[in-house]
């Protein structure tokens, strides 16, 4: 038993080790080290496939392992009792115990097919594009560094990337001829300059935005008798940058409700007290006519007109929902937190003529949102997030390092804005221009390069790829449980 909890561990070392942050690394150090650790990662899954509860319990962990800002999270955000969150954190392991196995059983299936070298990375691939996840991890995010990110993922995704490197190491454990030169082959591709396959967009200018990281410890954050205080600090922090073009707060920066449909914000008692005259975007919380809640961000115009509203779509569970409840009612009656309401459409809004797509706290973590704002031809995608409740775990860096994956895929510059860190500025191939210090109080002014419309091949093709090869994985499983059905049915004639 001990050996094999000591085997599971092995491949979440590797994973630690590719997915820690790296400060002041040069860049294809960074770059070298993380692909390193990670393809080792991926090569110690592979080979613990042999064993049902050696894999279960190694990819459970592995997840497991680099979730554990959830205990923070579920006990902050959600306002949940230290035990209660062990518990709830203890019941996300038993989920990824099931998620595994449905990896192993689905990786089985097609293992003993022709082409069974598919198999691992058909089942990885596939796993990590299953809706019942609510954190999406991909094997891809670990090979990263802050100045490059392969050009694969332009094309396949980061999914495609994660194919490729899990093929590489199905090949090398394998027994096929000429396993080695066809590894390096495979590694290689990941280093090709592909981006002459992608439309060649024109600097078209720049738009200053003034970040504003207001670093609010969630017990000021969330007192409102101290609302006004935070306003005036916020009020205070925008006024270092008014010589940007559009200031941008984080996410939730005023945490009481704010009417929906209000067209001025002189209708509203909080957003009155703005003491400058510029275009911003907001993170607030909301409420419509109908009672329902949201996490949002407003965008005022010049004259303090409101000239465009986003709703998150994709809510966080213990955070602005309870998942299950209906199924766990005991969670209601610990937290009987009220839930938030989706936002519905993902429309990028217009600032100073330039189209921002909108995202808030882990809606980057989903290339569906991205991809909707790239066919969209937006200039840039800004994110807005309240990483605090991660705690003081390196989570805020790879939350950080999940959004230059998304401006990879689909060439599109990247902003997050957040309460503590991690703030950035990326470019549309992901790589870092302006990085804040982590829980520091920052407002400053950056440049966002703004480029011709031109989408990625990945905007054009991504989702119908993926879903081609889901069904085409999907039908070698068919086929093969059926031939072996047919020949179970001849022996038993026999």
């Amino acid at each position: 038993m001990l050996k094999l909890v000591f085997l599971a561990l092995v491949p979440s070392l590797f994973a630690f080790l590719s997915l820690t942050p790296k400060e002041d690394w040069h860049w294809f150090a960074e770059y070298s080290v993380n692909f390193f650790f990670g393809f080792l990662f991926c090569l110690s899954l592979a080979k613990s496939l042999s064993s049902f509860w050696l894999f279960t319990i190694a990819f459970a962990l592995c997840i497991q392992f680099n979730s554990v800002w959830l205990l923070d999270t579920i006990q902050k955000f959600g306002n949940f009792s230290f035990a209660v969150s062990v518990i709830i954190w203890g019941l996300y392991f038993i989920f990824n115990l099931g998620s595994s196995s449905l990896f192993f059983l689905f990786y089985h299936s097609l293992k003993d097919l022709k082409f069974g070298v598919l198999a691992f990375p058909a089942a990885w691939v596939v796993w990590e594009n299953l809706p019942l996840q609510f954190f999406p991890w991909k094997l891809g995010y670990c090979f990263f560094s802050e100045k490059y990110i392969s050009p694969v993922v332009s094309i396949l995704g980061t999914s495609g990337l994660t194919f490729i490197v899990s093929l590489a190491s199905t090949i090398l454990l394998s027994k096929m001829r000429f396993k080695v030169p066809i590894f390096i082959g495979l590694l290689a591709t990941t280093a090709l300059p592909l981006d002459v396959f992608q439309p060649q967009k024109q600097f078209k200018g720049e738009v200053q935005a003034g970040l504003i990281q207001p670093n609010h410890s969630i017990d000021f954050k969330h007192n409102l008798q101290q609302l006004n205080e935070v306003i005036l600090d916020l009020n205070l922090l925008s006024e270092k940058v008014l010589n940007a073009d559009v200031i941008i707060w984080p996410e939730s920066a005023i945490n009481d409700l704010i009417f929906a449909g209000i067209n001025h914000i002189d209708e509203d008692r909080y957003l009155r007290k703005l003491s400058f005259a510029k275009p911003t975007l907001l993170g607030v919380l909301t409420q419509d006519e109908f009672g329902k809640i949201y996490n949002s961000v407003i965008a005022v115009g010049n004259h303090g007109e409101i000239e465009g509203l986003y709703h998150k779509q994709i809510l966080t569970p213990f955070g602005e929902y309870i998942p299950f409840k209906n199924y766990l009612p005991f969670l209601t009656v610990l937290n009987p937190i009220e839930d938030f309401s989706p936002g519905l459409k993902s429309e990028p809004l217009q600032v100073l003529g330039v189209r921002v797509g909108v995202l808030i706290c882990y809606e980057d973590l989903f290339p569906e949102l991205s991809l909707r704002y790239a066919q969209q031809d937006a200039d840039f995608i800004l994110v807005v997030a309240n990483d605090l409740w991660f705690g003081l775990n390196y989570a805020p860096y790879l939350h950080d390092r999940f959004a230059r994956f998304r401006a990879r895929e689909t060439l599109v510059p990247f902003v997050r804005v957040t309460n503590s860190g991690v703030s950035s500025v990326s470019d549309m191939y992901g790589a870092t221009e302006v990085k804040f210090k982590r829980n520091a109080k920052i407002a400053q002014a950056v440049s966002i390069k703004i480029y011709s419309s031109g989408q990625s091949v990945f905007t054009k093709q991504g989702s119908e790829v993926l879903r081609y090869f889901v069904n085409i994985s999907l039908l070698l499983i068919a086929m093969n449980l059926t031939f072996k059905t047919i020949k179970l049915g001849k022996r038993l004639k026999r």
